[in-house]
């Protein structure tokens, strides 16, 4: 019992903790963290007045990760 009481606290305050930061004027605050985008295309030939439908000019698109970052400067309290 006082194991799964102290797991379940530390859980909460390692949750918590990032929300409870007091910044300051002149604080400079870096961030990092993972960006995914990922789209759900669904697309279909482009059909063109005189032309009709052009072959090959469906769009494709893939997921992507990268590294994002995050700069802050605090200007004023």
């Amino acid at each position: 019992m006082r194991k799964t009481l102290f797991t379940a606290s530390a859980l909460a305050l390692a949750l918590a903790a990032p929300f409870a930061q007091a910044f300051e004027a002149g604080d400079i605050i870096v961030r990092a963290g993972a960006i995914t985008v990922d789209p759900h295309e669904d697309s279909s030939d482009i059909n063109h007045a005189v032309l009709g439908d052009v072959a090959g000019s469906k769009a494709t698109l893939d997921s992507n990760t990268q590294l994002g970052l995050n700069f802050a400067y605090m200007v004023t309290d």
